[in-house]
């Protein structure tokens, strides 16, 4: 009778043992399985909605392409130009240096999966540069670039006048369900030639104006512009050709021999050069010898104007400096001759 209690508490024992052993363990696995949080799966585009001179605006659009909502965001990025931020409006935002934070505020943390929050923006200071900042992390996770986009200039090949300046519309083509904004560069511009884009950074297209000064380098160059978005680039080219500034020469048809007392005539031609085209006015410089007197005859004039010129039968005899100036705008040209009183 005896063994059979012992027995029957051995049993009661056992069990109770079992089940403290079910339970250490299920504390033991959950006290020692690692943690797994859900990170931020992200997109972020910034647009530069509008420049000017050493400030502009920009808007940002934050994305969860993730499978978890968020109830409250912080994100970061950091500007690569020295920019700052002077107002910044649906966010509270810190800066130190180059490296920006923005956090959500009450009314705006919450943006459920694969949705997106579009009305944070800020008015910011550039000086010399203003690229889109290529990185941005949510509550600490690197946002990912999606899709691709291509690049395409409206005209492939382009011709820019010395002083003058040419554009070309840069359009931004979506590949692989790419939403994002391209900041846009130029490179290979020819000595003297600069570049400028309207919009800076656009998702649909911008205008790039090339434009030479009067001493840019003369002949073809290949521009390669560059669209960045985050860590996506893509390239596309222009011919470019820069050509003379449209001049003109001055020059006249033989010497000019004046005998006392008589008047004489010579023909003053205009020469274009690359491509000019208008009027040219006419002047005589000052300081003729005693009794010789010069005039012009079509003044402005296109391609010729007679020169008359009268000496007196007491004029000085010998040799004297004559220069002819034409001007048609900023553009001028001289020519000096020898006269000679006989």
């Amino acid at each position: 009778m005896s063994q059979q209690l012992n027995s029957s508490r051995l049993r009661k024992c056992a069990r109770r043992l079992s089940g403290y052993l079910v339970v250490l363990a299920a504390l033991l696995l959950t006290s020692f399985a690692p943690s797994v949080r859900a990170q931020a799966a992200c997109n972020v585009v910034y647009t530069i909605s509008s420049q000017w001179a050493g400030g502009f605006g920009a808007g940002i659009n934050i994305q969860n392409t993730g499978t978890t909502a968020w109830t409250s965001w912080t994100l970061t990025w950091t500007f690569a130009n020295g920019q700052t931020i002077s107002q910044l409006w649906n966010g509270t935002e810190t800066q130190s240096g180059a490296n920006v934070t923005v956090k959500s505020l009450s009314y705006n943390g919450s943006i459920p999966a694969g949705g997106s929050y579009s009305g944070m923006g800020f008015n910011g200071t550039w000086n010399g540069a203003n690229a889109v900042p290529t990185s941005f992390a949510v509550n600490g996770t690197t946002c990912g670039a999606t899709g691709s986009f291509s690049l395409k200039p409206s005209a492939a090949t382009l011709s820019v006048a010395q002083g003058a300046s040419g554009t070309d519309t840069i359009s931004v083509t979506d590949v692989s369900s790419f939403a994002g904004s391209v900041s846009f560069t130029a490179s290979g511009l020819p000595t003297g030639v600069t570049a400028s884009f309207s919009p800076a950074s656009s998702t649909s297209s911008s205008v790039v104006t090339l434009t030479a000064s009067s001493t840019a380098t003369v002949g073809p160059a290949t521009v390669t512009i560059t669209g960045t978005s985050g860590s996506l680039t893509a390239t596309t080219a222009i011919a470019l050709t820069v050509t003379a500034k449209p001049s003109f020469t001055l020059s006249l048809a033989s010497p000019l021999t004046i005998t006392q007392g008589k008047t004489t005539t010579d023909t003053i031609t205009i020469t274009d050069v690359g491509g000019f085209t208008g009027n040219v006015t006419l002047s005589l410089s000052a300081g003729l010898p005693s009794g010789v007197t010069c005039t012009l005859g079509t003044n402005p004039a296109t391609t010729t104007s007679v020169l008359t010129c009268t000496a007196s039968a007491t004029a000085a005899v010998g040799p004297f400096p004559l220069t002819i100036t034409g001007t048609s705008g900023t553009t001028t040209a001289t020519t000096t001759v020898t006269g000679n009183v006989v």
